[in-house]
């Protein structure tokens, strides 16, 4: 592989990684929100929809 594409795939890891940071603090957000709880899967199902 070049150059080139080795600094894609590093920059897709990175990225990966901080988009899923997110992951985590998103039920505690829902239950301080007192947002219903199924809107927790809406939210987990908007993560990957974002990236596409």
């Amino acid at each position: 592989m070049n150059r080139k594409s080795v600094l894609i795939i590093i920059y897709l890891f990175i990225q990966g990684i901080i988009h899923n940071l997110g992951h985590p603090v998103t039920p505690s957000l829902v239950n301080a929100l007192e947002i219903k709880d199924y809107m927790f899967g809406l939210f987990l199902l908007q993560c990957p929809l974002d990236l596409w």
